[in-house]
C-alpha cells in the first residue's frame, strides 16, 4: 500500500494498519508542493529504473546500518549520501568554494544537469561564474543529526548553525534554485522563494522507507532526488512546484466561494432549528410557519458574529487536524471526537444519497464535545488550546442553540471537499488564505428577507469601498517586512530583538504581522548568541477528562521545540506583535491566523489578548490630555497650556505603574503550559481593573468630541481621586455607549508598556519600534470622526483614512527612532491633498517603491515607503516591484521632489536627467493661464434642446465630436460669472488621463460648454498661441514628461486639472518660433472638421519632432521617451 501523508482524498473508511503508518509519514510537503497533486504526479510515474535503484540503495543501507547513528558527518557522506547521489545518476562536484559577505564558504556539493556540464564548468571552479549552470546546491550533515537545529559546543559557528538557514545561505548566496540537504536519513528539498522561512521543504524519511522495505514509497524520494527531476531548463521539479501553486490557489478560491454559502448555511440553521431560545435580544428564534419574526441589526449581527466564530473553529479544527496538533492517530479521539471522522460519515451519507434528518442535532453535539475538548483540554492526548476561541464563557451563543444535522452536514461538506468531491488538504493552504477569505467577507452585507426571515449574504462592494479595506499580497509583505526590520536587527543582541515592538494598527487578518513574526523568529533562530533550544519532555496541561470520561492512554507529550523557528515565532508573537482593528470579527480572524502559524502540538495556544485589540486606532485620548475637558474652539484650544501627568490629580501614574508591572509579569513568561496562559490571564485582568477608571476618564473626555455635553463640573468628580464616579450619570452612559459605538481605543491605556516604565514615568522612547501596515484607503466617517480627526492631524488635512493612519502612526504611535512601512494609494507620491504629508515624511523615507495596482480586483495603483528616523541621509532608493520582481532600483536626491513637487519613483538616472533639463526649459503652466473645470449640470441633460454640452470623452487631440446633451435657454443663467468666464476662446481637454495620454483641442471662438468631466484652460499673456499650448499638451515628450515627474507614473485616472496642468513646463519662445506649430495645428483640426477620422499621424510626428527641439532633446533621449 502506497503511504501518502496525513490527509487523504477520495476519502474511504481508515484501518488501524493506514492510521499507525499516517502517524510516521514516509514524506513531508511543508508547504513547498501540494500533497494531493503530489500524489498524483508520483501515481502517474513509471521508470523501469525505479526497482535497481532501490535494490542498490537497500544495499547501501544493510552495508551501514549497523553503525549508522555513530558515523560522523564524513564517515555518513562517503559511505553512504554520495553512494546514494551517484545511483540518482547525480553529475556533482565536491565542496566547490563560494565566496559570501559572510567570507569564503563552501558547500558540500553542486550537481548539474550531466557530466558535460559539469566538465564545462570545471575551469571556473572557485569562481563566482562555476555556479551560473549549477542546478541545485547539497549540504550533508552526520547520519541522525537534528536538521532543524543549531549544534552546542565547539567548532565553526556556521558549521554548527541551523542547517535549514545553512542550506538556504547557500541557495540565496550562489543564485541557484533548488537545494537538497541530507543526514542520510532525511533527504530534504528546498526551493529559493521559500527556503528563507527554514521551516518549508519537501522531505522524505529514507531510513524509515528502507527499514520498511517499501518501494512503493520509495518513488516519493527517487523521482524527486534524482538527477533528472533538476535537467533541463523547465525541470521536473519545476513541474510539481508550478502544478501545485495551481491546485492551491484553485482550491483556495473554491473554498473561498464554498465559506460564504457555509457561513449563509449556519445563520439559516440557527434560525430554523426549533429548540433554539435565543438570539441576541430574541426570545425565541425560530418561528413557525405562520409565526412572524423581525429580525433587527442588533440580532442580524448577534447571529453573523457568532456563526463567523463558528467557522473560524472549523477552520482551525481543520488546519489543526490536517497538520498533526489534533491526535488523528488516537483511536479513541478519532472514533469519537475527530472532525476528519465526521467529514467522512458525511460525505458517504451524501454519496448515497441518505436523508440527513434536520432536526436531529447529534452531529452538532459531537462538534461541540470536541469544542470543549479543545478548550479544556484532554489530559495527555490534547493540551489545552485555550486562546478564546473556544472558550463557551466568551461566546454563550453557541452554547444555547443548535444546528440540526443537514444543515450541519451540508456545512461540513462545503468546508471538506471540493466541487468535484475531492478532499480540501489543509496542510497545503497557507495561513494567508484565510486573509482572502476575509476580503471577500467583506463584500457582503447581511439581510433577513421574508417572514418567516430567510438570512442571505448580498454581495455589495460598496462595504469594501465603506471599510477602505484591501489585502496584500505575500511578495510585498515580505519585501516591507524585511525592508522595514532588517534596520532594527543588524547589530542587536538577540535580547534586543525580541524587546522589539511590531505594530499593525489596522491589521484585518493579521497578513503582516504573520510575516514580521516569521522575520524576527529567522534573525532569532540565527542569531549566534541566541540560547540553544533543547527538547523538553513535560506532561501535558491536563485540564480534565474527556466528555466521554474515558481514561488516558499511558505516555507524556513532547513539546514540539524540536525546530528552533517554531520555537521562536510563539516567542516573537507573545513578545513583540501588536495588531488592532476596528472590527472585532478581524481581530478574532488575525487571532486565528497567529495561533494557526505558531501553534505547536503539545502546547496551549499563544496568549494574545493583552497584545491583539479591538479598537479605532485613530480615535482615542493621549493622557496627558485628560487634565481638562477638551477645548473645541479655536481661540480657546490656543490658549490652552497642556497638562503633563504629575499635574494631574486622579492618580495616573501610580495606576499605570501596577499595570506596567502586570503587562511586564506577562512578557515573562513563556506560554508553554494551560497554567502559564491561565496566568496570564489573571495578570491582564488585574491589569485592566486598575486601567479602568481611568479608560473611563478617558471615554469620557474623548466623547465630548462627539456631542457629549460634560460639564466641568461632572469631569472633575470623574478625575478626583477620593470620589466616586457618578457612573449613573447621563453623560457618563452616553460616554460609554459612544465608546462602544465608535470604539475608542486609548494608546497609552491599551497597550500602557509601550509608553510608559515600572514606575509609571514615560519611557525616554515610547512608541512603537515599527509599524507595519496597509490602512483603509478612503474609509467613510461620521461628521463628528471627521471633525475630530482634522483636528489632531499634525502633517495632513487630507480627509483620506490611509493619510490619517500615517499621520496618526507618525506622530503618536511611533518611537522617535522607530520605523514606518506602508502600502498606500499611489496618489501620495503626486496628488495635491497629499503633498504636505508626502514632504514631512520625505526627509526621513529611505526606501520608495511602486508596485502598480497591487491588489486583486482593484484598479488603484499602490506604493509602499519605508520611514526610517535613523534615515540620515538625502536621497531615497526608489525601486519598483512587480509581479514578484524587482524591476529597477534608482537613489534619488530629496531635492528632486523639492523641484518636481512630486515624490519621482519609477524613473531611471537617464530618464531623471532629462526631465531635470525639461524642468527647467522656461516657464510652466501655472505662470501663464488658469484652468477650471466645467459646469456641473450633466443630470440636467436632455437629448435635446438649445445649447450643447460636452463631456470629456467628446474630446480628441485637435478636435471634438458630438455631444453630451442639451439645455434649454431658461435653464441656463448666461450672466452668471462662471458661465461667462467659459464663453471665450480656450484649449479644452478631459478631466481624466489614463495611460499616460493628454487629450486636449483648441476651441477658437469660445462657444463650446463642457460639463465637469471638461477641464477649460484660459492663456493670462498674449505671447503664447493656443495652438502651440495645445501642441505641447498632445505631444510625445510632454505626454511622457507629464506621466513620469508629474503623475509619478500612475497609468489610470489620474486628473488632469489647474493643479497639474499648472506644473507643465513650456519653451519660452516668440510667436514667430510658433508658428510652424500653430499651422500645423490648424492643419490636423480642418482635416478633422472634414473627416473625424482623419490620419493626422505624419502631421503630429512633424509636431513632435518641432516639440523635441523646442525643448532641446538630443536624438538618444527621444529614443528614452520613444523606449
Amino acid at each position: 500500500m502506497r503511504q501518502a501523508c496525513s490527509l487523504y482524498f477520495n476519502y474511504t473508511p481508515f484501518s488501524e494498519k493506514s492510521f499507525k503508518k499516517m502517524s510516521e509519514p514516509i514524506y513531508n510537503t511543508r508547504s513547498l508542493f501540494s500533497s494531493y497533486y503530489l500524489e498524483k504526479v508520483v501515481a502517474a510515474q513509471t521508470d523501469a529504473s525505479l526497482t535497481a535503484a532501490y535494490q542498490e540503495i537497500q544495499a547501501l543501507y544493510v552495508s551501514i546500518a549497523a553503525a549508522a547513528s555513530r558515523l560522523n558527518e564524513a564517515q555518513t557522506e562517503e559511505q553512504f549520501i554520495r553512494p546514494v547521489l551517484r545511483v540518482l545518476g547525480h553529475a556533482f562536484e565536491v565542496q566547490p568554494v563560494l565566496r559570501t559577505a559572510q567570507g569564503t564558504k563552501q558547500p558540500d556539493y553542486a550537481f548539474f544537469a550531466d557530466t558535460e556540464t559539469l566538465q564545462l564548468a570545471r575551469p571556473q571552479l572557485n569562481t563566482d561564474a562555476f555556479f551560473n549552470t549549477v542546478t541545485a546546491i547539497g549540504d550533508a550533515k552526520a547520519w541522525g543529526r537534528n536538521l532543524d537545529r543549531r549544534l552546542d559546543g565547539p567548532g565553526d559557528a556556521f558549521s554548527n548553525s541551523n542547517p535549514n538557514y545553512q542550506i538556504d545561505f547557500y541557495i540565496r548566496t550562489s543564485g541557484v534554485t533548488w537545494g537538497i540537504l541530507t543526514n542520510g536519513k532525511q533527504w530534504r528539498l528546498y526551493h529559493r522563494d521559500t527556503s528563507y522561512r527554514l521551516d518549508s521543504f519537501y522531505e522524505v524519511d529514507l531510513g524509515k522507507v528502507l527499514i520498511d522495505d517499501d518501494i512503493d514509497a520509495f518513488r516519493y524520494f527517487y523521482y524527486f532526488f534524482r538527477r533528472e527531476a533538476f535537467a533541463h531548463s523547465h525541470t521536473f521539479l519545476d513541474d510539481v512546484l508550478t502544478g501545485s501553486a495551481r491546485y492551491t490557489v484553485a482550491v483556495s478560491d473554491n473554498l473561498a466561494d464554498s465559506i460564504y454559502s457555509a457561513l449563509e448555511a449556519l445563520m439559516n440553521g440557527f434560525l430554523t432549528y426549533p429548540d433554539n431560545q435565543s438570539l441576541g435580544q430574541l426570545t425565541r428564534i425560530c418561528p413557525t410557519p405562520s409565526d412572524t419574526l423581525n429580525l433587527g441589526e442588533t440580532e442580524l449581527e448577534t447571529l453573523h458574529e457568532n456563526c463567523l466564530i463558528l467557522l473560524y473553529r472549523l477552520l482551525f479544527i481543520l488546519y489543526a487536524e490536517s497538520r498533526g496538533l489534533l491526535p488523528l492517530e488516537d483511536a479513541d479521539y478519532r472514533a469519537a471526537y475527530s472532525l476528519d471522522a465526521l467529514a467522512a460519515e458525511v460525505h458517504a451519507e451524501l454519496d448515497a444519497g441518505t436523508e440527513i434528518p434536520a432536526l436531529r442535532s447529534d452531529y452538532w453535539a459531537r462538534l461541540q464535545d470536541l469544542c470543549r475538548l479543545i478548550d479544556k483540554g484532554w489530559e495527555e492526548r490534547i493540551p489545552q488550546y485555550n486562546g478564546g476561541l473556544f472558550n463557551p464563557a466568551r461566546h454563550p451563543f453557541l452554547e444555547t442553540n443548535k444546528i440540526g444535522n443537514a444543515v450541519l452536514a451540508e456545512v461540513i461538506n462545503l468546508l471538506t471537499r471540493t466541487t468535484e468531491k475531492e478532499r480540501i488538504a489543509y496542510q497545503d493552504l497557507a495561513i494567508q488564505h484565510l486573509g482572502n477569505i476575509y476580503e471577500g467577507l467583506l463584500e457582503y452585507n447581511v439581510r433577513a428577507e421574508g417572514k418567516p426571515p430567510v438570512v442571505r449574504l448580498i454581495r455589495d462592494k460598496k462595504e469594501r469601498k465603506a471599510s477602505g479595506s484591501y489585502y496584500t499580497s505575500d511578495a510585498i509583505v515580505r519585501a516591507m517586512v524585511e525592508d522595514a526590520l532588517d534596520a532594527l536587527c543588524i547589530r542587536k543582541s538577540y535580547d534586543e530583538i525580541l524587546r522589539l515592538k511590531v505594530l499593525d494598527p489596522a491589521m484585518g487578518s493579521g497578513h503582516f504581522l504573520v510575516g514580521a513574526i516569521d522575520y524576527l523568529a529567522l534573525q532569532l533562530a540565527t542569531h549566534p548568541d541566541a540560547p540553544p533550544i533543547r527538547a523538553r519532555l513535560e506532561s501535558a496541561p491536563t485540564g480534565g477528562s474527556a466528555p466521554t470520561g474515558r481514561s488516558a492512554p499511558t505516555g507524556r507529550l513532547v513539546a514540539d521545540t524540536d525546530t528552533e523557528i517554531a520555537y521562536w515565532r510563539r516567542r516573537v508573537v507573545e513578545n513583540c506583535i501588536y495588531g488592532v482593528d476596528l472590527n472585532p470579527m478581524a481581530v478574532e480572524l488575525a487571532k486565528v491566523s497567529l495561533w494557526l502559524h505558531t501553534v505547536a502540538k503539545g502546547e496551549p495556544l499563544s496568549f494574545l489578548d493583552h497584545h491583539i485589540r479591538c479598537g479605532n486606532s485613530l480615535i482615542g485620548a493621549n493622557i496627558t490630555e485628560l487634565a481638562n475637558l477638551p477645548v473645541l474652539s479655536k481661540r480657546r484650544r490656543a490658549d490652552e497650556t497642556p497638562q503633563t501627568a504629575l499635574s494631574m490629580d486622579f492618580g495616573w501614574t501610580d495606576t499605570v505603574s501596577e499595570a506596567v508591572g502586570h503587562y511586564l509579569v506577562i512578557e515573562k513568561m513563556e506560554g508553554q503550559t494551560a497554567d502559564d496562559i491561565h496566568a496570564m490571564e489573571q495578570e491582564l485582568q488585574l491589569a485592566q481593573q486598575r486601567l479602568s477608571r481611568h479608560k473611563a476618564i478617558a471615554n469620557l473626555w474623548m466623547s465630548v468630541h462627539f456631542g457629549n455635553a460634560v460639564k466641568p463640573g461632572d469631569y472633575r468628580a470623574f478625575t478626583t481621586e477620593d470620589t466616586e464616579a457618578p457612573l449613573d450619570l447621563p453623560v457618563y452612559q452616553k460616554a460609554r455607549e459612544l465608546a462602544e459605538r465608535y470604539r475608542f481605543f486609548h494608546w497609552e491605556i491599551e497597550f500602557p508598556e509601550v509608553f510608559r516604565d515600572e514606575l509609571g514615568q514615560a519611557l525616554a522612547e515610547p512608541g512603537f519600534d515599527a509599524i507595519l501596515a496597509n490602512p483603509p484607503y478612503g474609509a467613510k466617517f461620521s461628521s463628528h470622526e471627521k471633525t475630530y480627526l482634522k483636528r489632531v492631524a499634525k502633517d495632513t488635512r487630507n480627509p483620506n483614512s490611509a493619510a490619517l493612519f500615517i499621520d496618526a502612526a507618525k506622530n503618536r504611535m511611533l518611537k522617535s527612532d522607530g520605523v514606518l512601512a506602508f502600502i498606500v494609494p499611489k496618489s501620495l507620491l503626486y496628488v495635491e491633498s497629499w503633498r504636505s504629508l508626502a514632504f514631512a515624511l520625505l526627509n526621513k523615507t529611505r526606501v520608495l517603491v511602486d508596485v502598480e495596482a497591487a491588489f486583486k480586483n482593484v484598479m488603484l495603483e499602490q506604493a509602499f515607503f519605508i520611514y526610517d528616523t535613523h534615515h540620515a541621509k538625502n536621497y531615497y532608493t526608489a525601486r519598483k516591484f512587480v509581479d514578484e520582481t524587482w524591476m529597477r532600483t534608482v537613489e534619488i536626491p530629496a531635492s528632486h521632489v523639492n523641484a518636481f513637487q512630486a515624490w519621482i519613483c519609477d524613473v531611471s538616472l537617464e530618464e531623471i536627467r532629462l526631465g531635470e533639463r525639461i524642468h527647467r526649459v522656461g516657464t510652466f503652466m501655472r505662470e501663464i493661464s488658469h484652468t477650471t473645470r466645467g459646469l456641473s449640470v450633466e443630470r440636467l441633460l436632455n437629448p435635446s434642446g438649445d445649447i450643447a454640452f460636452i463631456g470629456g470623452r467628446n474630446i480628441n487631440r485637435y478636435s471634438v465630436e458630438g455631444v453630451k446633451g442639451f439645455l434649454n435657454n431658461e435653464a441656463l443663467n448666461r450672466t452668471n460669472k462662471k458661465v461667462q468666464s467659459l464663453l471665450q476662446p480656450k484649449i479644452i481637454s478631459q478631466k481624466i488621463v489614463t495611460t499616460r495620454k493628454i487629450t486636449a483641442t483648441v476651441d477658437k471662438t469660445g462657444d463650446i460648454l463642457g460639463v465637469n468631466t471638461v477641464e477649460n484652460t484660459f492663456l493670462t499673456v498674449p505671447n503664447f498661441h493656443p495652438n502651440f499650448i495645445v501642441a505641447c499638451f498632445n505631444s510625445t515628450l510632454v505626454n511622457w514628461y507629464v506621466h513620469r515627474f508629474i503623475y509619478c507614473s500612475a497609468r489610470m485616472t489620474m486628473f488632469f486639472d489647474n493643479y497639474y496642468i499648472g506644473k507643465i513646463p513650456v519653451p519660452v519662445v516668440s510667436l514667430a518660433e510658433q508658428q510652424p506649430i500653430i499651422e500645423l495645428v490648424e492643419q490636423i483640426m480642418a482635416a478633422k472638421r472634414d473627416a473625424p477620422g482623419a490620419d493626422t499621424s505624419s502631421l503630429e510626428r512633424e509636431i513632435d519632432a518641432l516639440v523635441y527641439a523646442l525643448y532641446g532633446v538630443t536624438e538618444a533621449e527621444i529614443a528614452i521617451v520613444e523606449g
